[in-house]
This record gives C-alpha cells, structure tokens and sequence, in this order.
C-alpha cells in the first residue's frame, strides 16, 4: 500500500508541549544569530591573528545556520503541528550538538597538549633564572 506523501499522520502538541518547543525556538534563535554573528567576527579575525581563526570562524557560521534553520522549523512545527518539521529540526540540533561536541573534543586535547608543553618548559625556564647568579635578597 503506497504512502501519500502529502498527508501527515495526526500530530498534535498539547499546549505545554507548545510552550516547551516555543521556547526552545526562542532560545535556539537567540544563540544562532549570536553565534553567526561571533564567527563573522572570528572569520574577520583573519587579518590580525592568521588562517586558523578563519577556519574556526566559518565552522562556527556553519554551527549557527544549522541552529537557525532548526529553530525555524521549531517555529512552523509549533504553528502547523507538522510532525515532520519536528524531526527535521531534531536532525539539525542533532548535526548543531555534533559539531560542537567535536570542537570541544579537540579543544581539550589542544589544551592537554599546551598544558604538557608548559609543564615541560617551566622547569628549564625556572632554572634559567636561578642560575644565572642573580641575588634576590634585599637588602637595607
């Protein structure tokens, strides 16, 4: 038996329900035009600081779209009841928290790998200081 592809199965959110996912339409909004906005800023960057911040500029542009396009279809889901526009906007939020999960794996590990580097180098730059002759008393 073929499925019609213009017809929906009988969604209805309850007017809780309704509150819950305008909401999350409202603070998904907020956070992706903040978020587009910081990595247009970021992106700009590229001429003070180098090629990096450009790329993590435009991952963050890609993070806020993928945001803005699920609160848009969190917004037309709550004024249709259209079932597949929930999980449309379940599938970017999913692809949104993906991405910013990533960046926040390889964040830590940048920031292992730093904090080992320094941890290396501040007993060869402590012991720089200390040998070379300085008298640190003082005297009166």
């Amino acid at each position: 038996m073929p499925e019609d592809k213009n017809k929906e199965e009988n969604f209805n959110l309850s007017a809780q329900d309704k509150l819950s996912v305008n909401s999350l339409y409202k603070w998904s909004k907020f956070v992706s035009i903040c978020t587009i906005v910081l990595g247009s800023i970021t992106s700009v960057s590229i001429f003070f600081l180098a090629i990096p911040t450009a790329i993590i500029g435009i991952i963050t542009i890609v993070m806020g779209v993928k945001l803005n396009i699920a609160s848009n279809h969190l917004r037309y889901a709550i004024q249709v009841n259209s079932k597949e526009s929930i999980f449309i906007a379940a599938d970017h939020l999913r692809q949104y928290f993906t991405f910013n999960g990533i960046i926040i794996i390889i964040s830590m590990i940048f920031f292992i790998i730093i904090a080992v580097i320094i941890s290396l180098f501040a007993g060869a730059i402590i012991e720089i200081f200390n040998q070379s002759g300085f008298d640190y008393t003082i005297s009166i």
